[in-house]
């Protein structure tokens, strides 16, 4: 709920932000963001010619290389809320996508998503899933702050992102993050869990796949996320593929469809437990029972925004 709070009142910040800058109307004699975030991504990206990345500077300003089956993108972006020569950031991050797997769920398929509806993404390398990484954005709006805010971006790019980039390709190194990952926010995971597991089917074996899957439910493991694993279960017995990247969703199709040799003494239990059988009306009322819509229009209301009722 903090992380949302967060979001929402920067959210609301840039909105006010905006609304300034446009009431104040455009001075045709300033910078133009576009212009001035294109050309410090074309200085920085010269500077990685050497590492095999291309640079595409019509459309997202990005680099691009292909390791095997990876395809690596940096991206060099503006944010999304300049002003002409008012406000001017510089963000960079970057995307592991991934051929071969792409391949194998369509073939298999991937017990996780319906037809049609595979992430285009294994990975979006951010401050968000990195630890103690802090916020990759620099102030470009003073020009005597440009080459110093090259030379952070390329510092950062090669402390930070090329190493998560590189470790993708490193067998051994992909293993040992994929079974041991076992943070539950899909959004601060450099690979989601249900990616994780299709991941290390595709890649390497079922026995790493459970491995990963019982390191998790070992983590996690209470009343409240066996009661939740329970009726998971009972939803993938009945053909349902997991809904709003559920954890214990994704868990439960795992183990049922892919049938993991998984260990853990939950897990063993519930694979052969009789249980209920689904119903869709039972979870709607649960769902609603365990709404936080007061605590949602409570946070939007402190951050600004006026909420009407329905």
């Amino acid at each position: 709920m903090d992380d949302l709070f967060r979001a929402i009142e920067q959210a609301a910040a840039r909105k006010r932000q905006a609304a300034h800058f446009r009431a104040l109307g455009v001075d045709p004699a300033l910078e133009k963001a576009q212009d001035v975030v294109s050309a410090v991504a074309g200085t920085l990206a010269s500077r990685f010619a050497g590492d095999g990345f291309r640079f595409a500077a019509s459309g997202r300003r990005k680099l691009t290389r292909k390791v095997g089956d990876w395809t690596q993108e940096i991206h060099l972006d503006g944010g999304g809320h300049n002003s002409p020569g008012r406000t001017i950031h510089f963000r960079v991050f970057a995307f592991v996508k991934n051929a071969a797997l792409k391949r194998w769920q369509k073939k298999k398929p991937s017990a996780f998503f319906l037809p049609g509806r595979l992430p285009n993404d294994v990975a979006v390398i951010s401050e968000r899933v990195m630890p103690g990484w802090p916020r990759a954005e620099w102030k470009l709006t003073d020009p005597k702050n440009r080459p110093a805010a090259i030379d952070g971006a390329e510092e950062h790019i090669r402390q930070r992102i090329l190493p998560a980039l590189e470790m993708f390709t490193d067998r051994d190194a992909l293993r040992a993050h994929l079974t041991t990952d076992t943070q539950p926010d899909h959004f601060q995971r450099l690979v989601r869990l249900d990616l994780t597991i299709d991941l290390l089917l595709c890649y390497f074996d079922t026995e790493d796949a459970a491995r990963a899957v019982d390191h998790f439910v070992a983590a996690h493991a209470s009343e409240e996320f066996a009661t939740r694993l329970a009726f998971a279960f009972a939803k993938a017995r009945a053909g349902h593929v997991p809904e709003n990247v559920s954890n214990t969703e994704i868990i439960a199709v795992a183990v049922a469809r892919y049938e993991l040799p998984v260990t853990h003494p939950l897990l063993t239990k519930l694979r052969t437990a009789e249980l209920p059988p689904y119903d869709p009306l039972a979870e709607w009322e649960r769902s609603r029972a365990s709404a936080t819509h007061g605590d949602i229009v409570r946070l939007l209301q402190s951050a600004g925004y006026r909420v009407d009722p329905i």
